[in-house]
């Protein structure tokens, strides 16, 4: 017995191939594994960006509380650029990627620990100071800061240089 089908189930039949086909094809190209790299490395460029500028701002509040006494105004910057940290984190923990990705999110995964411990623990104590706080007291905070600083630079440098080698090993557009 011989079915016929009517034009519409053809097309719809058709239809059906051409897409198993191109994903197959696609699938099978590393092309789904090309955009995650791609979205992997963008994800971590522009979370650094913005750590640098939120961390550039927060610094510059601390010169003005410095200036002025007046450390209230810290707030505001230290539980923007926790909260920050924390979204960037589950994000990046949370992407699918291919295996050989994995070395650098756990990196970014480390860096980003880092800074979320520096905010919660030494940020918020410059936040009790006042103008009665003894300069030596804010002095030893500011040593504090200037170190895990150090930590931060030697950590986003190490970031950028595994970055730029993920890039260019996986074809990568490159964002400046």
């Amino acid at each position: 017995m011989m079915y016929y089908c009517s034009g519409k189930v053809h097309i719809m039949v058709r239809t059906l191939i051409c897409c198993i086909f191109a994903a197959t094809f696609f699938s099978s190209c590393g092309y789904y594994e090309h955009r995650e790299r791609q979205q992997l490395y963008a994800q971590i460029k522009l979370t650094n960006d913005t750590l640098d500028r939120l961390t550039r701002e927060w610094h510059s509040l601390l010169d003005i509380a410095l200036r002025t006494k007046n450390f209230s105004v810290l707030n505001t910057g230290r539980i923007e650029l926790g909260q920050f940290l924390s979204r960037r984190r589950s994000a990046i923990a949370d992407m699918e990627l291919p295996a050989d990705a994995e070395p650098l999110r756990g990196s970014e995964g480390v860096f980003l620990s880092t800074q979320a411990d520096m905010v919660a623990d030494v940020y918020p104590k410059f936040e009790l100071f006042n103008d009665l706080t003894p300069d030596s007291t804010i002095h030893n905070q500011l040593a504090e800061v200037s170190k895990d600083m150090g930590t931060e630079l030697s950590w986003n440098l190490t970031i950028k240089k595994s970055l730029s080698t993920f890039a260019s090993r996986n074809n990568l557009k490159i964002r400046r």
